[in-house]
């Protein structure tokens, strides 16, 4: 990977709520509006026992999920502005196990329980965010469906998801699954593929693992579950009236 010299800027928000990722959406497009790369990296482990975010959402999925999809959507006029431009999620390997309760235990499920995204049912760690992650590369590959069909508007907005890798972060040794993880180097080297990278200038819709595109979890795939998804992540976010 090559260093180059690169002035860096904070600014500071809360995605686990709403009115945060609007209010920090709007602080970026006022300290960068020639912004034409946003990677949704945040995320968390779910924790012990459940809890919920002030707006009434299980708490990972209110922050891998719908802070970033919020912050997307409000960020989009900019990045459409300042084309040829990309968006990233970071999903996770854990994506294609979903509806299994452990690193190993367990059935991917082959549909989306939909009366358990917000861990309604039952509360179990990796199952809890194994969903967030599939909703990550759900909503990344809807976007990228609501993109294409705008007529060209969009038509240099690039959406991909992917898995980092197993990598040694808080979040891993949260998990506690028992295995070693692998360097922040190596955690960074397919976002920033995707982030910059010009072997995939142009590709989109796609999901990426160890530097290449991959399989990804066929209920991210289906056009019908993009739609109602799409339609549901709107609705959670409080966004009924989003249009592109």
């Amino acid at each position: 990977m090559k260093h180059v010299a690169a002035k860096v800027e904070s600014v500071l928000g809360d995605i686990g709520t709403l009115s945060g990722a609007k209010a920090l959406a709007e602080r970026v497009k006022e300290r960068f509006p020639t912004l034409n790369v946003l990677v949704n990296n945040a995320g968390i482990w779910p924790p012990a026992e459940r809890q919920t975010s002030p707006d009434g959402f299980e708490l990972t999925w209110a922050v891998n999920h719908l802070g970033p999809s919020l912050l997307t959507l409000h960020l989009l006029d900019t990045l459409r502005q300042n084309q040829p431009s990309r968006i990233v999620f970071l999903s996770s390997k854990a994506h294609e196990k979903y509806g299994m309760t452990g690193f190993a235990e367990g059935t991917p499920a082959s549909e989306l329980d939909y009366d358990n995204l917000n861990s309604e049912k039952f509360y179990i760690q990796y199952n809890t965010y194994a969903t967030s992650k599939i909703a990550n590369t759900l909503f990344a590959n809807a976007l990228d469906r609501k993109l294409r069909a705008a007529g060209g508007k969009y038509e240099k907005v690039a959406v991909n998801s992917l898995h980092p890798g197993t990598i040694d972060t808080k979040l891993m040794r949260g998990g506690n699954f028992g295995i070693a993880g692998s360097s922040l180097e190596e955690g960074v080297r397919t976002p920033v593929l995707l982030a910059v990278g010009p072997s995939v200038e142009g590709v989109t819709g796609e999901y990426f693992s160890d530097g290449a595109v991959a399989k990804m979890n066929p209920i991210a795939s289906r056009p019908a579950e993009l739609d109602k998804f799409w339609d549901l992540t709107l609705a959670q976010t409080r966004e009924e009236a989003f249009a592109l």
